[in-house]
């Protein structure tokens, strides 16, 4: 057979074999002919290294839709958004000036959830299950108050 730079195929059957077929070179096999015809690596699907790379270059620098306002319409609502990307949990709710505020959905003294529902109402702090600690609804997220014998 004449090499006429054409992949060629042949297919084996339960009734002997099948003819040869050429396939010509077209797309990028005819321009990039380096980049040969065989298995492409897979690492990119399965490599940490790459994925933390990923993480760095194109997720951390993402804008992410968690919700919408009218999901937190009155003082005090919240909604819970797990960003399973980087393993984080976030906290959205609108204080009591009306201002939409955001937080880790974390407690400070032992790295606990903070607020478990999905969604809902709050009076005017969350407090966290484990100790009681608990956080303002205000921009600063701040710690309003521990329970007694805790050092802060």
């Amino acid at each position: 057979m004449e090499d006429t730079g054409a992949l060629v195929r042949s297919i084996d059957s339960t009734d002997g074999p099948i003819p040869t077929i050429a396939f010509p070179p077209i797309g990028l096999t005819k321009k990039c002919p380096e980049l040969g015809t065989g298995a492409v690596p897979t690492d990119i699907y399965h490599d940490p290294a790459i994925y933390q790379k990923e993480l760095e270059a194109i997720f951390k620098r993402s804008w992410y839709m968690i919700g919408r306002a009218e999901d937190i319409a009155s003082p005090g609502d919240f909604l819970v958004y797990e960003l399973p990307t980087f393993r984080d949990s976030t906290l959205v709710c609108r204080d009591r000036s009306g201002n939409v505020n955001a937080f880790h959905n974390v407690c400070t003294h032992r790295g606990n959830v903070v607020e478990h529902r999905a969604s809902g109402k709050c009076a005017d702090r969350f407090v966290c299950r484990f100790h009681g600690w608990s956080y303002g609804l205000e921009q600063d997220g701040k710690t309003v108050f521990v329970p007694l014998n805790v050092e802060i």
